[in-house]
């Protein structure tokens, strides 16, 4: 009997745990990371990638707006084909995918996600560039200036 009470607690500790999630603060952010692996994304650009590297602090933003840029950056994506490209997987929701499509010159804008947890995964959108992945809070609490900055670090030849 007393494994089947210590068994119902941890299930109940466990539903607890989950349920609190969506708002996660200070420390804990770092935890959350484990949520997203880049493999969540195969199947959209990922395989277009050298290597995917985390972004170990979570990004606590009011909207999705800002840039992806690259290491010699010069206002542009200057390289033809290039279209970065910004992925995001509801944390409640997995199987809801969202696209972002950057403009000439890096800048992302998208205003109308929920507030919650979304991992992310970024890439240039052609080969040369290594992608990065993490974890964005979007909090309508958060700082209504804080703008997100992705460097995208050139593949190793």
């Amino acid at each position: 009997m007393g494994k089947d009470v210590i068994g119902s607690l941890l299930l109940v500790l466990s539903f607890v745990v989950c349920s609190s999630v969506p708002e996660p603060q200070g420390i804990e952010d770092r935890d959350i990371l484990n949520l997203c692996e880049p493999r969540d994304f195969t199947g959209y650009e990922i395989d277009m990638v050298g290597e995917v590297f985390p972004i170990s602090e979570p990004l606590r933003i009011r909207n999705i707006r800002g840039r992806i840029t690259h290491p010699d950056w010069q206002g542009s994506w200057s390289w033809g084909t290039c279209k970065p490209v910004l992925f995001l997987r509801s944390h409640k929701n997995p199987i809801k995918m969202y696209e972002i499509r950057c403009n000439a010159t890096g800048r992302i804008v998208f205003k109308k996600l929920p507030p919650g947890i979304y991992c992310f995964f970024a890439c240039s959108g052609c080969p040369g560039f290594d992608g990065a992945y993490g974890i964005i809070i979007i909090d309508k609490k958060a700082d209504p200036n804080k703008e997100i900055n992705i460097e995208l670090p050139l593949a190793a030849p």
